[in-house]
């Protein structure tokens, strides 16, 4: 490109470098998509907060796309480490398709930036923790405090689950009956004083059924899924 570049096409080489459409890029900032074509075009100048939104949640220099002439987005806080940002989208992309979880792309974005300022690295320890954590939200099972966490459970909150019906419920109630059962058998034994090994027995039998009947509850391989919005 000969000359200096314009706004929009500052904000647009931003958007670019995010890897998103207009239309997430737009709704990511807050905006209309028809609002950012008219500034990626150079037909209407953006407002001061999107100066503000770009510093804080894309790590942009204000000053820059304002006053600069390249089409290379300067960081605010320090030199971005791209490669890295990128391979923690790899990871959180790959990490909800195996839990199962739809995730818009810039909600995909915004917890990559997270991860990225939080100093995580890309690599099977950080795939580990993340599959936990996503998997945890989507079941419903995870409580989360904090403000970190309140921004992620606010990100979640727009996230769409994917519709899944859970196959071999009979499996899993046999399960816990078993499992339920010998902790009562273990417990009637030890009240009737017959041989503690044989209460002992029981319950560690049943703590080896309640584990297998949590492993087959919890895998996602043993999910089917379905079309979201069908019971």
């Amino acid at each position: 490109m000969s000359g200096a570049s314009t706004i929009g096409e500052r904000i647009k080489a931003v958007r670019l470098r995010t890897g998103l459409g207009q239309d997430a890029f737009a709704k990511a900032l807050g905006y209309s998509k028809r609002a950012l074509v008219s500034w990626e075009l150079g037909g209407a100048e953006p407002p001061v907060a999107l100066m503000a939104k770009l510093r804080r949640d894309y790590d942009v220099d204000p000053e820059w796309v304002i006053l600069g002439e390249d089409t290379v987005p300067r960081s605010y806080y320090g030199p971005v480490d791209w490669d890295r940002l990128d391979r923690l989208r790899a990871d959180v992309d790959a990490v909800c398709r195996d839990v199962g979880l739809e995730l818009p792309d810039e909600r995909s974005q915004a917890l990559a930036r997270v991860l990225y300022d939080g100093g995580a690295d890309a690599g099977a320890a950080n795939r580990k923790q993340l599959r936990g954590t996503l998997l945890a939200l989507s079941l419903g099972g995870l409580r989360m405090s904090g403000s970190s966490k309140e921004q992620l459970a606010a990100w979640m909150a727009d996230t769409r689950r994917v519709g899944f019906k859970r196959r071999n419920w009979p499996v899993v109630r046999r399960l816990a009956a078993l499992c339920t059962g010998l902790l009562l058998a273990g417990l009637a034994i030890r009240l009737l004083g017959y041989a503690p090994a044989l209460a002992a027995a029981c319950w560690i039998a049943a703590v080896v059924t309640g584990a297998v009947m949590l492993i087959w509850f919890f895998d996602p391989r043993r999910f089917r899924a379905r079309p979201s919005g069908t019971s």
